[in-house]
Parts: structure tokens; C-alpha cells; sequence
């Protein structure tokens, strides 16, 4: 086990506390392949406010099916990344 959290360590470049030899060799592989993020994270400050809001937002099933094969067909990554698009063009 010391050997595959140095490994992980190492490779990560941040520690672990997992003890599950499986879940350790599985990070360990995805961040051979470059899958997961590599290095240390990075988390706000205790009591620093976020810079970011959530809104909700209410859609018909065939609202979002109208989006989500929209978005798929103007090739965008995400229906969140074509209404981010959209918003921004209408306000500009």
C-alpha cells in the first residue's frame, strides 16, 4: 500500500489517504492516459465568496431535446456552453 500511494503521490502530485488498492491502481492509470487532472487543488479560502452563481433554470422535455440536438448539431460541447454562447451574444 505505502507503495502505490507514493506512486500516487508522485504521479498526482498531491497525497492520498485511500487505502483501496483497485481504486489507487485505477487513478493511477487514468492519470497515465491523462484523464484526471494532474497537480494540486485548488480550493477557495475559508469564508472567500464564490465568484460564481447557479441559476435554476425550468425547461419542457421537448424543450430540452430541441436543445440538446441544437447543441449537438452547431457542435458546441455542452447544452451549458451553447445558452452561455446564446446569453452572451444577446446581452452584448
Amino acid at each position: 500500500m505505502p507503495e502505490l500511494q507514493a506512486l500516487h503521490r508522485e504521479l498526482l502530485g498531491r497525497e492520498t489517504s485511500s487505502t483501496d488498492s483497485a481504486y489507487l491502481v485505477w487513478r493511477v492509470r487514468q492519470a497515465q492516459k491523462g484523464r484526471i487532472k494532474v497537480g494540486p487543488i485548488e480550493r477557495r479560502a475559508t469564508g472567500e465568496a464564490a465568484d460564481i452563481k447557479v441559476l435554476p433554470l425550468r425547461m419542457t422535455a421537448a424543450e430540452v431535446d430541441a436543445l440538446d440536438a441544437g447543441w449537438r448539431r452547431l457542435g458546441f460541447k455542452s447544452r451549458t456552453a451553447m445558452l452561455k454562447k446564446a446569453i452572451e451574444a444577446i446581452l452584448a
